[in-house]
């Protein structure tokens, strides 16, 4: 697999989980932005240099470019050796279906102090698949 896709409201909370699991995390995107076919680019930079140890890349945007997101189907269903890319959004209808149909979707829920309960790596309060 290619990696998850994460929905979030708070990104800071899905980014602090995801770097108390893994060591090398690469964050590209904008928090507050679409994410543009520019991005595509670096993260494909990065994914494509060689690594002996696991990289996540992890791709940030309340909203993913249509154009962008096609770039990224193929690194998606075969991403390189060592890298793993995690998606996170504020809303799944951001979206294409092609996408959600490749990686599993995680909605992660703040719950006041209490986040729910740990599902694999992360603190989240149910994992949907697509």
């Amino acid at each position: 697999m290619g990696g998850y896709i994460y929905i979030a409201q708070d990104f800071d909370l899905a980014l602090d989980e995801i770097r108390s699991q893994y060591q090398n995390v690469i964050v590209v995107g904008n928090r507050d932005k679409e994410f543009l076919i520019e991005h595509v680019d670096e993260a494909l930079d990065r994914a494509y240099i060689a690594s002996h140890s696991l990289e996540i890349i992890v791709l940030i945007a309340p909203k993913f470019s249509v154009i962008a997101q096609n770039k990224l189907l193929k690194v998606l269903e075969e991403p390189p050796k060592n890298k793993e890319f995690i998606l996170i959004t504020k809303s799944k209808s951001t979206l294409l279906p092609t996408i959600k149909s490749r990686l599993p979707v995680t909605i992660i829920f703040k719950k006041g102090l209490d986040f729910g309960y740990r599902i694999g790596f992360g603190l989240f309060r149910y994992r949907e698949y697509i």
